[in-house]
């Protein structure tokens, strides 16, 4: 029988998916079968692995499909602390035992989870609504509303290429990070350093600095941590500077006058607060 016929079929269904949840770095793979599946030439894994009715609607916030897994489940513990730097994307795949045919049924990306017991409902959000759009969010002011190091078209267009620092992690405290050798103190405020852990690229947010040591927004696992959320002694680092978004920071620092989206010159008095101007 073909897919759509044991779809519809009151006796013969004997239906069962397949999830794939990846970070681009590494995959994990799971089935809601009691037998593994070779698939793909992957093999998914037996799990207590279910999700809600997968429906349409306009309405984003109404989009979200909840997956619920046991809390053991490695994107429970990788979500368990905080959520990974990367995006963590999920396809999910509708067969039916004794039927060669796969149909994709959701592809989206994981937003949060919420700890139930000894459950984990995973939430996700289907890949359309990353075409969000916030409208005209552009407003008349002074300083600069492009995202640092953003490459769309009209953006800030800095390479961070062009002005990484490498650095080496000489210790680990909470949410301080000392390193070897010397930085600019402030340089660093409002930037970001990366660096390659056991699950792909991680990602920090720099909330200040001096010559020896950063401040960042979140702590470290202890080192040896399962997914990829430590940073020992020794590793290399990739730090990049930060913008006060002004246009001294746009000029001095980045050279980068040409893409500045402030209004640096705008007048100080407001033409329609109903006062004379003349």
């Amino acid at each position: 029988m073909t897919f759509n016929a044991l779809e519809v079929s009151s006796y013969d269904s004997e239906p069962y998916h397949l999830y794939e949840f990846s970070n681009g770095f590494m995959t994990w793979r799971y089935t809601s079968s009691e037998y593994l599946v070779n698939q793909f030439s992957e093999v998914f894994v037996p799990e207590q692995i279910s999700h809600t009715e997968i429906g349409g609607t306009t309405e984003l916030n109404k989009q979200v499909l909840k997956v619920t897994v046991p809390r053991s489940n490695d994107i429970a513990q990788m979500f368990q602390f905080y959520p990974p730097t990367g995006v963590v994307l999920l396809t999910i795949w509708e067969c039916h035992h004794g039927d060669s045919e796969v149909v994709v049924v959701w592809i989206g990306r994981v937003r949060t989870t919420e700890y139930m017991g000894a459950h984990v409902e995973i939430q996700c959000e289907p890949i359309s609504t990353s075409m969000r759009r916030l409208g005209l969010r552009r407003i008349f002011q002074r300083q600069c509303p492009h995202i640092l190091y953003g490459q769309d078209e009209g953006g800030c267009l800095v390479d961070p290429e062009a002005f990484k620092v490498i650095a080496t992690v000489s210790s680990v405290s909470g949410l301080v990070i000392a390193v070897s050798g010397m930085l600019t103190a402030n340089s660093f405020n409002g930037g970001m350093m990366s660096w390659t852990s056991s699950i792909g690229l991680q990602y920090r947010f720099i909330t200040s600095n001096d010559a020896t040591t950063l401040s960042v927004n979140f702590p470290f696992m202890p080192p040896g941590d399962t997914y990829g959320r430590d940073l020992e002694v020794g590793t290399s680092i990739n730090l990049y500077p930060g913008c006060n978004h002004t246009l001294t920071d746009c000029i001095e620092k980045f050279n980068n006058l040409d893409n500045y989206g402030g209004q640096p010159f705008m007048p100080l008095d407001n033409p329609f607060n109903g006062a004379t101007l003349y």
